[in-house]
């Protein structure tokens, strides 16, 4: 069973509503512990996941009408999707760092803790 337009839709919000709080907590974090250039790059790093996130649901959502009439161009689309999604990590990674000179092990941990939202949107699946 597939998930309709508005689930996949509804699923990607909670997913950045959560990788947000996720993104806040990890930027207080560097914070405290650090400073405040190193918890802007951890935040800015969860925001990277955060764009990736919407970019995943805009294509599940497109695959999705498409899977309707075309099954094959459907599969196609998430494949060109994952591809999307991973030049953005790579160009987002290479700006932060080289360009907006942001800390790359804040930029990288925040990103990778929001990532973890996934893991939670899969194992909250699995369950129903």
């Amino acid at each position: 069973m597939t998930a309709s337009t508005g689930e996949v839709a509804q699923r990607s919000r909670r997913l950045v509503a959560i990788q947000t709080g996720i993104g806040l907590i990890v930027a207080l974090g560097f914070g405290f512990y650090d400073d405040p250039h190193a918890a802007i790059s951890a935040f800015l790093g969860a925001f990277g996941s955060m764009i990736s996130t919407l970019i995943l649901g805009s294509g599940v959502e497109k695959a999705s009408e498409e899977a309707v009439e075309n099954p094959g161009k459907s599969m196609g689309m998430l494949y060109l999707g994952a591809v999307k999604r991973f030049l953005f990590v790579i160009v987002f990674f290479i700006a932060g760092i080289k360009l907006a000179e942001l800390d790359p092990l804040a930029l990288a941990v925040g990103f990778a803790l929001a990532q973890l939202s996934f893991v939670f949107g899969i194992k909250e699946r699995a369950k129903n």
